[in-house]
């Protein structure tokens, strides 16, 4: 049987800031009414999008 949720020391959010620069970030945005969220550079570039954080950040 499979657990739901993340894995004991899964922490996509740390390893994706230990390579990305400073500065990066994700947040939530809305289109059409769908919720995602997208990790952004510190100069706008968006380089990922997902249905979670979790997922944006890996």
């Amino acid at each position: 049987m499979f657990a739901k949720g993340p894995m004991p020391g899964a922490t996509p959010k740390r390893d994706a800031l230990a390579i990305l620069p400073k500065g990066s970030r994700c947040q939530q945005v809305t289109a059409m009414g769908i919720t995602g969220y997208v990790v952004s550079l510190p100069d706008g570039r968006q380089i990922a999008s997902a249905g979670n954080a979790g997922q944006a950040w890996k």
